[in-house]
């Protein structure tokens, strides 16, 4: 019992490490979106899309139940969460993008067709 309660703290700690990366990772290609709100972050190649990212995709394989691919998303949307920094997926895809809400904030009022109608540069606070 012991082994089995080690091993499964040692991949919920290896799930909170991926998510600590992906989140930094995710947050500083939002940071870096230049004059666009939008920071594409993933492909559409993966199901779900989170697992286009590598540390993602290894806990994956390594879940049997699910439990720690879901740990690991619900942590990357914390940190994300923390670092300002929304994260996304358009209606017609499943690819992932970001926003850095530091410096964008959303329009209920957006018109056009484009995500980056949906977003407005921040006044100053």
């Amino acid at each position: 019992m012991t082994e089995r309660i080690r091993t499964h703290r040692e991949r919920m700690e290896a799930a909170a490490a991926a998510a600590a990366e992906i989140a930094a990772s995710i947050t500083e290609t939002a940071r870096g979106s230049g004059g666009d709100p939008i920071a594409w972050v993933t492909g559409n190649r993966f199901m779900p899309p989170m697992r286009s990212f590598d540390a993602a995709e290894k806990i994956w394989q390594d879940d049997e139940d699910g439990e720690k691919f879901a740990y690991l998303q619900e942590e990357v949307e914390r940190l994300l969460d923390d670092a300002e920094v929304a994260l996304e997926c358009p209606e017609y895809d499943n690819a992932l993008y970001a926003v850095d809400l530091r410096r964008w904030q959303y329009r209920e009022d957006a018109e056009g067709d484009m995500l980056q109608d949906e977003w407005e540069p921040r006044g100053p606070a």
